[in-house]
């Protein structure tokens, strides 16, 4: 993601993305929307953050480690509730 503003990758912007799409997370849940933090993921491993998995923790939504079989079925739902929420245009737009 920071690569496509042309923006190199160092542990401050990390954090920095990472803090913002917290707070995005948060607003977009408060209107009942899915979270578009489940899009953003490693190159490495197609896998978001840590912090992804522990706010799903913190919520009472996942309970299990952030990488290996049960973070990869975690995340495909996670991203399929937002592939479903925009494509049946409950955006109102």
């Amino acid at each position: 993601m920071l690569a496509e503003f042309g923006r190199r990758t160092a542990p401050r912007l990390v954090y920095a993305l990472c803090r913002d799409l917290g707070e995005v997370g948060r607003r977009t849940e408060a209107r009942g929307e899915p979270d578009l933090a489940a899009l953003v993921v490693r190159k490495a491993d197609g896998l978001p953050g840590e912090g992804f998995f522990r706010s799903a923790a913190e919520a009472g939504d996942y309970q299990g480690p952030p990488t290996g079989p049960a973070a990869r079925q975690y995340l495909r739902e996670a991203q399929d509730r937002v592939f479903a929420f925009f494509a049946s245009d409950q955006t109102g737009q």
